[in-house]
């Protein structure tokens, strides 16, 4: 009994001191992610007085540069990679279009949708606004070694990595017809960048098995579900019954990126 006691009593102390320990790891870590935040704030800070001395606010500015890159744009997409309130950003879209910078259509697609694109006078306010932060940027880094910039651009690319995965909004839900598309897509591009296989007979091997998979699906013994991340697909795993006792496993693939 004696010796039972101690037992459990020194498993008490290694639980409490590593939970204490890491308790004072996390605060530190808390602590030092906090310092980085207004470290890069001010940095910040220094990059967007450029673009604050257009004339445009610093939100008007990101919505271009997203108007300039996003193919079909539509309000709900910007608020959606911007964050920004619908009302918010419905001001500025009118406010962009009042200046002639942007244009705005019914999409071939969805007649019910509404694209943006920048006009002739928007294009050149993108272009004036990216060099104003290429010249910033190209200014802050000439002090440092090519070296040292790789460096740089390792760290930030490994501090986006795990940032996205810490902030992700992950949900994994049963499939859907629109996601057939999506999967037999997805297979195809990885065989074709892992194994390079791209023959038609290998594309045509894979679209019929997709399809026949959801043809003969039975919700009572195959499963299929979709990763999704931040309300975008970002992976895939499928069960199929075999046959008595014996399943495979098809179509696992995901990716936060």
């Amino acid at each position: 009994m004696l010796i039972s006691s101690t037992i459990n009593n020194i498993i008490v102390d290694i639980v409490h001191n590593t939970y204490r320990d890491e308790l004072v790891n996390r605060a530190d870590t808390i602590t030092d992610v906090r310092e980085f935040n207004r470290f890069y704030t001010k940095i910040l800070g220094l990059l967007d007085k450029h673009i604050l001395d257009s004339g445009y606010s610093l939100a008007e500015a990101r919505i271009i540069f997203e108007i300039s890159r996003t193919e079909h744009c539509t309000a709900n997409q910007l608020c959606s990679l911007l964050d920004m309130d619908r009302s918010y950003m419905s001001r500025i879209i009118s406010k962009l279009e009042k200046r002639g910078l942007i244009l705005r259509s019914a999409s071939n697609s969805d007649g019910r949708s509404i694209e943006i694109r920048l006009s002739d006078s928007g294009i050149g306010l993108y272009q004036q606004l990216s060099e104003r932060s290429n010249g910033q940027v190209e200014k802050m880094l000439q002090t440092l070694h090519d070296a040292d910039c790789e460096k740089v651009i390792a760290a930030m690319n490994t501090v986006k990595k795990y940032l996205t995965i810490a902030a992700a909004d992950l949900r994994i839900r049963p499939y859907e017809e629109a996601d057939i598309e999506y999967v037999i897509d997805r297979q195809l591009s990885l065989y074709e960048t892992e194994r390079h296989f791209t023959s038609e007979i290998w594309k045509k091997y894979i679209t019929q098995g997709v399809l026949s998979f959801v043809n003969t699906f039975r919700s009572e013994k195959d499963c299929m579900f979709i990763l999704e991340c931040n309300g975008k697909r970002a992976g895939c795993v499928a069960i199929k019954n075999t046959k008595k006792n014996a399943a495979q496993l098809r179509y696992f693939f995901w990716s936060l990126n």
